[in-house]
């Protein structure tokens, strides 16, 4: 059985520039739009997995629309891109496959597959 091993491409943001220099206030609310670009190790191919990136006061002053915390979102402390490569990493780990739909949908866990619900 062939073992498609998911790898971290790279992360984009339609709301910061730099990732690496996000230049946020941690004091005030914020949530970020992250997409994740995965592909299968050692080959160019990429898709992306979208979540949230955001901290406890724009979960407290209730941004939401859900009672809980909204799906995909992952909330920091403090906003780390090192941090969020590194759980990221972790996820393609454990998310090995036979098939790329296989993969991704256990990357979907993680974040919002583009593809979720394409029907061909």
């Amino acid at each position: 059985m062939i073992s498609i091993q998911p790898e971290l491409k790279r992360l984009h943001s339609p709301d910061i520039h730099d990732l690496r220099d996000p230049s946020i206030d941690e004091q005030k609310p914020y949530c970020i739009l992250i997409q994740a670009m995965f592909g299968p190790s050692g080959v160019e191919a990429e898709e992306s997995f979208q979540f949230l990136v955001c901290n406890r006061l724009w979960l407290e002053q209730g941004h939401h629309t859900d009672a809980s915390e909204p799906a995909h979102c992952m909330v920091l402390e403090s906003f780390d891109v090192a941090r969020i490569e590194e759980h990221l990493r972790r996820a393609a780990l454990d998310s090995c496959g036979s098939t790329w739909e296989e993969v991704a949908t256990r990357l979907g866990r993680y974040g919002e597959w583009e593809f979720k619900d394409y029907v061909a």
